[in-house]
C-alpha cells in the first residue's frame, strides 16, 4: 500500500517543487472539517488567504510585463479570468488534489464541493511561498498560467500581433500589412488609426496614442473577429 509520504512525493513532482517542510503541504491539503474531527491545530485557511494574494500578485506582474499595451481594465479582466474559482478548480483537477485532500466525514458525506478544491489550490500556492519564498511561488504561478493558457488553447507569451501572425501562417500563405489611415490631434499628442490587411482585405482596425499601440489594437480586434467567425462556423457545423 502506498504511504502518505510517497503520495505526497508524487504531488510534489506534479508541482515541480520539492518541499523543505512537507508539513506545510500537509497543512495546505487539510480542510477545517478534518482538523476539527481529529483535534488538529492547523488547517489550510490561513495558507489559502496567503496563496490568494501570491497568485494575484504573480499573475498581475506577468500580465503587466507581458502586455505593455493593455489598459488597466483589460489587465483586470484578463487576471480575473485566470484566478477565478473555475480556473482554480480546473488546476486542482489537473494536479489531482482530490486524491490528497483530507476532508472530515461530514464534508465527505455532503458530496463534492468544488469550492474546496479552489481553496486548496490557493493554499498549495501559499505553502510553496512560505516554504521556498516568492521566487519559488512565482515559478509555480507561471506554470499555473501555462496550464490555463493550454486550457484556453492560447499562448500567454504572445502579444496580439505575434498571435495574429501565427494564426495567419497556419491558415494561409499570405502576409499581413499594417497601414496608418489617419493621424489626428495636436502634434504633441497625436492619435493614430491603423488597419491590418491580409491579402489586400482589411481584417482589423485599431487606434491608439502611438502607431505601436494602434497596431496592437488592430491585431487584437482582428484576432477577436477571426476567432468569432471560426467559432460560428464550428457551431453551424454541429447543427
Amino acid at each position: 500500500m502506498t504511504s502518505r509520504l510517497e503520495r505526497l512525493s508524487r504531488l510534489q513532482e506534479r508541482l515541480e517543487y520539492r518541499f523543505r517542510n512537507t508539513g506545510l503541504l500537509e497543512e495546505a491539503l487539510t480542510h477545517s472539517s478534518y482538523a476539527h474531527e481529529h483535534g488538529l491545530a492547523n488547517w489550510n485557511e490561513r495558507l489559502e488567504f496567503l496563496g490568494d494574494a501570491v497568485l494575484e500578485v504573480g499573475v498581475s506582474r506577468f500580465l503587466y510585463e507581458s502586455y505593455p499595451q493593455l489598459a488597466e481594465g483589460e489587465l483586470t479582466r484578463y487576471r480575473s479570468s485566470v484566478v477565478c474559482k473555475n480556473a482554480l478548480i480546473r488546476w486542482a483537477e489537473h494536479m489531482q488534489l482530490r486524491d490528497f485532500l483530507c476532508l472530515g466525514k461530514g464534508m465527505e458525506a455532503c458530496g463534492e464541493r468544488h469550492s474546496v478544491f479552489a481553496d486548496a489550490s490557493e493554499a498549495v500556492i501559499g505553502s510553496v511561498f512560505v516554504d521556498g519564498g516568492y521566487e519559488a511561488a512565482e515559478a509555480l504561478v507561471y506554470r499555473y498560467l501555462v496550464f490555463q493558457a493550454g486550457e484556453r488553447n492560447t499562448d500567454l507569451s504572445l502579444d496580439p500581433k505575434s498571435a495574429l501572425q501565427r494564426y495567419v501562417q497556419e491558415k494561409t500563405p499570405g502576409g499581413l500589412n499594417y497601414t496608418v489611415t489617419s493621424v489626428t490631434g495636436p502634434s504633441h499628442a497625436p492619435f493614430f488609426t491603423v488597419i491590418v490587411e491580409l491579402e489586400h482585405c482589411v481584417i482589423g482596425e485599431g487606434s491608439g496614442a502611438s502607431r505601436q499601440e494602434a497596431e496592437f489594437n488592430a491585431a487584437k480586434n482582428a484576432m477577436a473577429d477571426l476567432m468569432a467567425s471560426e467559432n460560428a462556423v464550428c457551431v453551424q457545423g454541429e447543427r
